[in-house]
Order: structure tokens, then C-alpha cells, then sequence
């Protein structure tokens, strides 16, 4: 629905952030009293390696015919060989067994008809699934959805889905994150997609960048994948999906390492590693930078999101466990003093940036020497559900958590990040 996408509300969170000693104190008295799990299950081992992919973002589900037609061919001349589609739980799903898949349907099958693989994103909770009192999705009813989206989907050619976006924020949950809830929806998710579609590939809901906070708003991406280990997800995805934002700062610099996503990636591989699942791939189904005139708020100039592209790309090259790479997102609003108007590759006349450059020079250059950019080859191996490897606190790297956060109508020190749906910003968060 189009209002969904036009929204644009910017609540203000002032809240403080837990200190290092707290969080490493909490989670590793919680993993150490965790009793191993005696059950087995398998799951799929992703041979994917890097790729390049846009998301987005719900806009592109509004569009008409002959703009989402621009946007598709544009989108196969920049290299990139993925789009990531929003399944949007409330819209297609109104009321419980009444189904409407019209929104994503027109999208994905111009993108698979264009040779495009598509991250089906299945996520937000409809008013009827919620709970009444925390607003939390209810784990059976989605995955009841799941089993309804990918029979019709998957004959379509979607065989890769992306279970929740950015469950790390409350305003995209329910009133508190919920690690453990999250586990267990996606744990059920994973049977769902799995029971319809055995060849399907099933990544966990791509994890905003975030600290931690005492008023349960958000988590970070570290703590709520060492919690969602802690619960028992382990075997109930077959990639890791994260969302390394760095805006204002370059990907790789050290100087903002406590509230840079990008540089802490390496800190997720290492958790997962921990836990057995090291051969698992992190997908980054979201990065990008905006631009515009709201430079406090965290634009920058255009040849510095193209450089930012470049240098993300370059980046993640080095990783061997970093899987597919996707931009957020393709084309501008028309508000110039929106950050989230202004994340696109090209404008909203359709005119390119500086960035498209940077990222069609980036996404043919895999294309040409990388793995295979189709989508992801699976092999079941067996996983054994036991106990979260771990000796004190969730892997994290030297990075440090910051301790306060500016007053209510202070200029933020480093930069906000945005919740919600695609195309919506649904609060601040300031880090």
C-alpha cells in the first residue's frame, strides 16, 4: 500500500547504551548455563561466494508498469545478478487465509524473467498474527504464511527466502527485541519453507546495525545472533544475513569501530564459527550510503558514496565467508533533505549517480572472475543442536561499546540509523 512506503515518521529514541562489561557479564552467564540440546536435524551448506544485488526496498512494489520495467533493465546493465523483493506479510496476508500475492508477484516475475535471482523477504506482522499485549508475531501463524508463500512462489523460481527484517529492532518485533522469540519463529520458518520447497536456501532476517539497550529498543547485531545460538536456532538457517551499514565513515574505519556494522562483520563469522557453523555464509542484504542536504543527520557527498561502494565491495572480496552483497537501493525520492529519500544509485528521474558507476564497475568484476552468481547451491549436512560454543561473552571484536547518547535534539555524534519497512524510517536510533 502506498502509504506504507511514503511514510516517513522520525521518532527520537533517547536512550543509554549498555557498557561492555555489562553485556559480556549478561550474555556469558547466559550461554554458560546453557544445557546442550539433544536433538538432530540437517541443514543446507551454501557454496554461494559473492555477488552483487540491489535491494529496493518497498518502493519498487508501487512502481508502475513502465518505471519497474526501467528499473529491472537497469538494474541487469549495472551486473547485478540479484534483487532482493519484499513478501510483505500484511499485505499479502490481510486477514488469516485470505491471500494477495498481486504486490510481489508483478516484481519478481519481471525480475526472474529478466535472468535475476531473487531474496524473497518474508516479514512484518499483520494486526490479526500479533500479539495483544508485546505485538510479537505469532511463530505458528507465520510459518503457517511461509508454507502459503513459497507453494506460490516457488513455482515462480524463488528458492531463496530471507525470514524477518532487522528483528534486532523493536519497532520491526514488538514492543522489546526478542532473540529467543525470533529463534523460535525462524526455527519454525525453516521446517515451513523447508517441507515445501526442499531446494530452497533459508538465511535469518538480515540484523540492523544497533548497540544494546537497557530498554530492550534494540540489540546488536553480536549479542542478538550469540542469544539467538543461545535459544537453539542453530540449524534453522542456512546463511546468516546482516545489514553493514557504516554511513558516514568508509566501510573499514577503525576510528568508528563502535558503532561501524561493516567493520564488525568479521565479528559475526566469528560467532558463528564458534557455534559450528563456520562454513555458513554472511549475506549482506543491505548497505549503501545516502546523500542530500541533511549532512548532520549522516549524508554525504555523491563521489563519496561511490567511493564507499568501491571500497565496501573491495572488502568484502577479502572474506571468504561473506556470501552475496546487496545495495540499499536503487533510486531516489524526491526529497532532498530526507536521508531516506537519498540512498539510490540514480535520482529520482532515473538520471546515475557517481555510485551506479562505482557499483557496476564492482558487480561485473565478480561476475567475471567470482563464483557462480545463480542461486545458491545447497548440500545437506548433518548439525547437531548442542550447546553454543562459547567460553565467556558472544565473539566480538576490540570494538567498544559507547556508554551514553546524546540528549533528546542533540546532534548525533556519529550517525542515525532508520527501522521499519523498506522505505519507511520508522525511528532514529542514535549511536
Amino acid at each position: 500500500m502506498p502509504s506504507r512506503s511514503n511514510a516517513r515518521l522520525r521518532v527520537v529514541i533517547r536512550a543509554f547504551t549498555v557498557a561492555a562489561m555489562l553485556v559480556s557479564a549478561i550474555v556469558g552467564t547466559f550461554l554458560a548455563g546453557w544445557g546442550a540440546v539433544a536433538s538432530a536435524s540437517t541443514a543446507a551448506v551454501s557454496t554461494t561466494g559473492l555477488a552483487a544485488g540491489v535491494s529496493p526496498g518497498a518502493s519498487i512494489l508501487y512502481l508502475s508498469d513502465a518505471d519497474l520495467s526501467r528499473t529491472i533493465s537497469g538494474i541487469v546493465a549495472s551486473g547485478a545478478t540479484w534483487l532482493r523483493v519484499d513478501v510483505d506479510w500484511p499485505a499479502a496476508e490481510p486477514t488469516q487465509g485470505t491471500f494477495d500475492w498481486a504486490l510481489s508477484d508483478r516484481v519478481i516475475q519481471a525480475a526472474v524473467a529478466a535472468g535475476l535471482s531473487v531474496d524473497a523477504l518474508a516479514a512484518y506482522t499483520p494486526s490479526w498474527a500479533a500479539d495483544p499485549t508485546t505485538g510479537a508475531p505469532n511463530p505458528a501463524d507465520f510459518a503457517s504464511f511461509m508454507t502459503s508463500a513459497v507453494q506460490h512462489f516457488a513455482p515462480e523460481g524463488v528458492h531463496t527466502w530471507e525470514i524477518w527484517n532487522e528483528p534486532n529492532l523493536s519497532n520491526n518485533w514488538g514492543t522489546t527485541v526478542s532473540p529467543g522469540g525470533y529463534a523460535v519463529l525462524l526455527e519454525q520458518a525453516y521446517r515451513a519453507v523447508k517441507a515445501a520447497d526442499s531446494s530452497a536456501f533459508v538465511m535469518s532476517g538480515g540484523l540492523s546495525p544497533a548497540t544494546n539497550q537497557t530498554d530492550g529498543s534494540q540489540m546488536s547485531p553480536e549479542t542478538f545472533l550469540a542469544y539467538m545460538y543461545a535459544a537453539g536456532a542453530k540449524g534453522s538457517f542456512d546463511a546468516v544475513a546482516v545489514h553493514p551499514y557504516a554511513f558516514p565513515a568508509m566501510p573499514m574505519d577503525s576510528s568508528t569501530s563502535s558503532w561501524n556494522t561493516f567493520f564488525n562483520l568479521p565479528a559475526i563469522n566469528q560467532i558463528m564459527a564458534a557455534n559450528g557453523d563456520g562454513a555458513k555464509k554472511v549475506w549482506l542484504t543491505e548497505f549503501g550510503a545516502p546523500t542530500g542536504s541533511d549532512t548532520s543527520g549522516g549524508a554525504v557527498s555523491a563521489s563519496v558514496q561511490a567511493s564507499m561502494v568501491t571500497a565496501s565491495f573491495a572488502q568484502a572480496e577479502k572474506w571468504s565467508w561473506a556470501g552475496p552483497i546487496f545495495y540499499y537501493n536503487w533510486q531516489d525520492g524526491t526529497d532532498a533533505t530526507s536521508i531516506g529519500d537519498n540512498f539510490g544509485l540514480v535520482t529520482a528521474s532515473f538520471q546515475a549517480k557517481p555510485a551506479l558507476a562505482a557499483f557496476t564497475a564492482s558487480a561485473k568484476a565478480l561476475s567475471s572472475s567470482s563464483a557462480s552468481s545463480t542461486a545458491p547451491v545447497s548440500t545437506t549436512a548433518p548439525v547437531t543442536t548442542t550447546a553454543p560454543v562459547t567460553t565467556t561473552a558472544p565473539v566480538t571484536t576490540t570494538a567498544p561499546v559507547t556508554t551514553t547518547a546524546p540528549a533528546v535534539g542533540q546532534a548525533p555524534t556519529h550517525r542515525p540509523l532508520w527501522g521499519g519497512r523498506h522505505g519507511q524510517f520508522g525511528r532514529i536510533l542514535w549511536v
